[in-house]
């Protein structure tokens, strides 16, 4: 029987918190009482990365089984180019297969996609697939940082337009290195412009714990229906 809630974790671009948020999510769960399962089903640039995102998200969620990403390649590019440049070919059909089957006995499960919603997880599939495939509602993650605006507009346009549902908007705190005049007013921003779900913000994260302190009363919301 599959997951009672089912969230993909999919961001504005890369490097925006997406692996922070589910890691918090997945742990604010898991200490709420619930099962957890939180899967990368595939992820690059897993040569010299001192922590992977599959395996954060595997330790957050405190599950015995899956570690790590499902697919794992070393080339810090797109999955299907990654992929490719080691010889491989990434097919859809049994990576959704997969990440649906160790789902089915959790509670929650959390899917964290790669790069954005129109990210290529193969070449001819997105996010937008694997969401529709797994039946399961978007956590968008976007950085609080200039841009953010219209990044986060267009893939609320995007789900819209795919019939897919947006469980929430989350602004994650960016590096000091990115940081701009914009840091800090972006939220009011976002909900003045009217984004749906209206948005929230988190700080800057120092652990799992902190990240699952920040977000457990978004957390217990979004399993409350």
């Amino acid at each position: 029987m599959p997951a009672k809630h089912r969230f993909v974790v999919t961001g504005t671009d890369t490097e925006v918190g997406k692996t922070v948020v589910g890691a918090g999510l997945a742990r604010a769960w898991a200490n709420a009482g619930l099962k957890v399962v939180a899967i990368k089903p595939v992820e690059s640039g897993c040569q010299g990365q001192e922590v992977e995102d599959g395996v954060r998200l595997a330790a957050a969620s405190q599950q015995v089984a899956p570690r790590s990403a499902l697919r794992r390649y070393p080339a810090p590019v797109a999955p299907p180019l990654a992929a490719t440049m080691a010889g491989a070919t990434l097919a859809f059909a049994p990576m959704l297969a997969e990440t649906r089957s160790l789902g089915e006995d959790a509670d929650v499960m959390l899917v964290e996609g790669a790069g954005g919603l129109l990210s290529p997880l193969t070449w001819s599939h997105t996010v937008v697939d694997l969401a529709k495939g797994l039946d399961a509602r978007l956590i968008v993650v976007a950085a609080d940082r200039l841009g953010t605006l219209n990044h986060t507009r267009l893939v609320l346009a995007v789900a819209a337009s795919e019939g897919l549902e947006v469980a929430a908007v989350i602004l994650s705190s960016p590096t000091a290195a990115t940081q701009d005049v914009s840091v800090g007013r972006n939220l009011d921003a976002m909900n003045k412009v009217g984004v749906n779900p209206p948005a929230f913000a988190i700080g800057t994260i120092s652990d799992v714990d902190h990240a699952a302190h920040q977000l457990r009363t978004l957390a217990q919301q979004l399993v409350a229906t």
